[in-house]
């Protein structure tokens, strides 16, 4: 992950294991970290104490308190309907570009 800036706003962008490109905004809406400084991961879950399924898609975790959030729909794994962070188009066409 990198924090860049595109016409004044801090976003970060990130490069998933499969080649694809994710950018959002830099600020986690619950207390504002930098999510620059989180990681990205894969989401799993189960339906079994024990049990470990990918569902297919990755989330950004805030630093600060673990708050995760979906890279594709914006929204937050554990409040998906008060929490969102804003993701922004990307096109890749030699080089990475974001639309704001």
């Amino acid at each position: 992950m990198r924090p860049v800036k595109v016409n004044g706003r801090s976003i970060v962008v990130a490069r998933l294991a499969d080649g694809s490109y994710r950018t959002v905004a830099n600020t986690c809406p619950h207390e504002a970290a930098r999510m620059s400084d989180g990681k990205v991961e894969r989401m799993w879950h189960g339906d079994e104490v024990g049990e470990h399924r990918r569902n297919g898609w990755c989330v950004i975790v805030s630093p600060w308190h673990n708050f995760e959030f979906d890279l594709d729909t914006e929204k937050s794994a554990c409040e998906p309907e008060r929490m969102r962070l804003k993701t922004y188009r990307v096109v890749l066409d030699g080089e990475v570009a974001v639309y704001v």
